[in-house]
């Protein structure tokens, strides 16, 4: 039995404030629905576009994986760790809260905006000790299959985050059907597709739709046309 729902990008809340627009699937901020308040574990996933040579002040974060996927140019990030690195758009960045991290992000253009994905997602404990992360990934290992971006066990392929969850990106071209098998039964699937059209089951999905899946062991995904998608699966 499938048991999922449904989230169409035209029914994510959106924000204006000229240097930042986003778009968010859960509440969050001024946003408050209590239809959207969080996938399990999954707090947020914001789609943010920030203007050339803007920022976002620095301010505190505590118990949350924060996990920053740059869509287009590069982000400047700094912490209170000690970290000062650019994340350009074939990395990824994962920063571990824990007990408390203070830190900023800033456009690293002065000329072109930059488009992300920042994720949050609940510790696995309360107070851990804060921690910062940041791996390459080549696009073209994931074209028609899944390349890892994050998940709990250290090594070098991958960044870290403290919590059983794990996040998936696919280049899917239109010829090819690609599957997704859980590496924990338990957990549940929060797909969106970031660009293209593709169909889950009976489901066709849009640039920027999303479904979340609760039971199934496995996910059958069928291209309509090349597409870049995006698989988050956490603990419930």
């Amino acid at each position: 039995m499938n048991t999922y729902t449904l989230f169409p990008s035209h029914e994510r809340w959106t924000s204006d404030l000229w240097w930042l627009k986003s778009n968010f699937s859960f509440s969050f901020a001024d946003y408050y629905n209590p239809l959207r308040m969080w996938f399990w574990t999954l707090r947020v996933i914001n789609d943010d576009w920030v203007a050339a040579w803007e920022w976002f002040w620095k301010h505190p974060h505590k118990n949350m994986e924060i996990i920053t996927i740059p869509l287009s140019w590069a982000l400047k990030h700094q912490d209170s760790m000690g970290n000062y690195e650019e994340l350009p758009v074939w990395e990824v960045q994962s920063m571990s809260a824990g007990s408390w991290v203070l830190h900023s992000e800033m456009n690293a253009s002065d000329v072109h905006p930059v488009e992300h994905f920042q994720i949050w997602i609940l510790t696995r404990k309360d107070n851990i000790a804060p921690q910062y992360s940041q791996k390459s990934f080549s696009p073209e290992k994931r074209i028609n299959t899944w390349q890892l971006l994050a998940w709990p066990d250290s090594d070098w392929e991958n960044v870290l985050i403290n919590q059983d969850a794990y996040i998936s990106r696919a280049i899917l071209e239109s010829w090819k059907t690609l599957n997704y098998r859980k590496y924990n039964s338990s957990n549940g699937v929060y797909l969106m597709n970031i660009d293209g059209s593709i169909q889950v089951w009976e489901n066709i999905l849009e640039k920027r739709d999303a479904i979340w899946i609760l039971w199934n062991e496995e996910i059958i995904i069928s291209p309509e046309i090349d597409s870049d998608i995006l698989l988050l699966e956490v603990p419930m």
